[in-house]
């Protein structure tokens, strides 16, 4: 079996255990000597498979401390009426400050039917549709 393959065979399941709650948001991964015990590897594979866990935004490392798993933002919910468009797109370098958002969350334009648009980042909006 190919390193490449098997570094994302761990990071997929560590991925599912994040996606069904074994480590919850905010939650704190075991150490890579843990993981690589437990996934039956070496601590450079595990280290690979956290990088691309990082690189889909699902944990954070700070040095010095243990990987944790990113907490899930509060959502505000959106109403919106019949005649609503709304689109996705990737934010552009100025919107990540202005909207606290990161490179890899798309965002969504709202657009009401006079013509008004606002932008929300995906990962905290809740789209309802008004009755």
């Amino acid at each position: 079996m190919l390193s490449g393959a098997r570094y994302q065979m761990v990071a997929d399941l560590i991925r599912q255990q994040i996606l069904d709650g074994t480590y919850p948001p905010g939650a704190q991964l075991p150490t890579e000597a843990q993981l690589a015990a437990a996934h039956r590897c070496g601590r450079e594979l595990i280290r690979d498979a956290l990088a691309a866990l990082r690189a889909e935004d699902l944990i954070v490392t700070e040095r010095g401390r243990r990987t944790t798993v990113v907490p899930v933002p509060a959502r505000t919910p959106i109403m919106v009426d019949a005649g609503t468009i709304i689109t996705a797109r990737m934010p552009a370098r100025p919107e990540l400050t202005a909207l606290g958002c990161r490179a890899s969350t798309p965002l969504l334009v709202v657009t009401t039917p006079d013509g008004v648009s606002k932008t929300y980042p995906a990962d905290r909006a809740e789209i309802v549709l008004r009755r």
